[in-house]
């Protein structure tokens, strides 16, 4: 071999190393679990498709019996989608799974039945999360009657976690696919509790769906366009510096109105209107315009106004965003609120909170910003949130009226813009002239 050949070999091994130590580091939390797994298989595996790296579920959970989806049917699944362990005994089986406490997670189950019984007898079960029901799965529902998943946002309080399948009629209960990906802290973020995810779009005509690796933490992006939409599109990268990490095959498509079609964007679901929708959407601009040239438009969800005269910016992701304020949000402030840790706004203004002004707040130590004004809260600052204040942290703060607060911050000579998040169906979209409405993403 001689000297050049020798120099092209170490190029490619250290390209490859490199490779794969960047995979490794990109998947760094990530629990991947191929549920039923055989024990001559081996584990853990690369899944060729995505790359990611999945393992047996057998550490995890003491029962239940392994199987694998019908012959015909396992060429149109990932590997880890063939097999599946189902529990025939016991009403309530867990996964006990090691987490990060106060780590912002996003949860995958799924779910693919392919009659690996041979009965053709689509079952209907409950999946918990610890004590919570997360979702009834219900086969029989099913167009196809054979795949469904289920995903979450969680944000565990201790560092154990349990999911459980609990069987609720003669039918057994059954999981193909468990993932785990932690999320930016700072993104997703509400007082609510739990977010369900309802649908992920980006505006694209592609048939191709968006997940790892071109999302580092392996959301997964439907494509979504409409008849009477143009696509738009820049070869540049575009600006994702904001704690959603988006990713730019999501971002380099757009949708804007065909010029024979209506002058707006407009999207309809149909959801049960005991459910609470949040939508986060992520817009930016891909086309440079000309200096006489400007695209604005009004946003707008159910008719309620999200943004008016909205700008893209050029090559620049930006998320409008909605206070938790005038949410209608009633009782104590929650305990919760004190693991998002890296929250560094809040505002839960104009609501009707009660009770005292919590001090557990002040263990929040990114927090820069709260505004708790016009609720029925009572008392005043607690000391520790007094000293956090001459560290730079602003409070609004009204007071009740027997008891005014003695900050000078209590009441603000002008208001402040506060970022935080509140309402991602969508990834880019645009409109030249008026509306642009859409429903549902994440379900509480």
């Amino acid at each position: 071999m001689n000297s050049s050949h020798e120099l092209l070999l170490t190029a490619l091994i250290a390209t490859f190393a490199i490779f794969h130590l960047v995979q490794a580091q990109e998947q760094e939390g990530f629990i991947s679990l191929d549920c039923g797994l055989a024990p001559t298989e081996p584990s853990p595996y690369t899944e060729p498709v995505t790359t990611l790296q999945y393992s047996s579920d057998s550490n995890f959970i003491q029962s239940g019996k392994l199987g694998r989806i019908d012959t015909s049917l396992q060429t149109f699944f990932l590997k880890q989608q063939t097999t599946l362990r189902y529990f025939p005994d016991g009403i309530r089986n867990c996964y006990n799974l090691t987490v990060k406490q106060g780590t912002n997670y996003l949860i995958r189950a799924r779910f693919t039945y392919g009659n690996y019984d041979g009965r053709n007898m689509s079952p209907t079960f409950d999946l918990y999360l610890g004590p919570n029901l997360w979702k009834r799965i219900d086969m029989t529902k099913l167009q196809n009657k054979v795949s469904t998943l289920e995903e979450i946002t969680y944000i565990p309080l201790s560092n154990s976690l349990d999911v459980c399948l609990v069987k609720t009629n003669t039918t057994i209960p059954f999981i193909s696919a468990l993932e785990l990906r932690p999320l930016p802290s700072n993104s997703y973020i509400t007082t609510a509790g739990s977010l369900r995810t309802f649908v992920r779009f980006c505006f694209s005509n592609s048939v191709e769906d968006i997940r790892f690796p071109m999302d580092v933490h392996d959301r997964m992006w439907e494509s979504y366009f409409d008849d009477d939409w143009t696509q738009i599109s820049t070869s540049l990268t575009v600006n994702t510096s904001d704690s959603f990490r988006l990713p730019q095959a999501a971002l380099i498509t757009a949708a804007t109105p065909a010029k024979d079609g209506p002058s707006y964007i407009g999207i309809t679901f149909s959801t049960s209107s005991e459910e609470r929708f949040f939508i986060y959407l992520h817009f930016s601009e891909v086309q440079a315009l000309r200096a006489n040239e400007t695209r604005e438009f009004n946003i707008s969800i159910n008719g309620e106004s999200v943004a008016d005269l909205y700008r893209p910016v050029y090559l620049v992701i930006y998320s409008p965003r909605r206070k938790l304020s005038s949410k209608g949000l009633t009782g104590t402030i929650a305990a919760d609120i004190q693991y998002l840790t890296s929250l560094e706004k809040l505002d839960l203004s104009d609501n009707k909170l009660v009770g005292v002004v919590p001090e557990f707040l002040a263990n929040m130590k990114s927090l820069m910003f709260i505004n708790l004004t016009k609720n029925d809260l009572h008392g005043s600052i607690p000391q520790a949130l007094r000293d956090r204040e001459k560290k730079g942290l602003k409070i609004l703060f009204d007071g009740d009226k027997n008891d005014p607060c003695l900050s000078t911050s209590c009441n603000p000579k002008k208001k402040f813009s506060v970022m935080i998040v509140a309402i991602v169906a969508s990834t880019v979209v645009y409109t030249t002239i008026t509306n642009y409405a859409i429903r549902e993403c994440y379900v509480h």
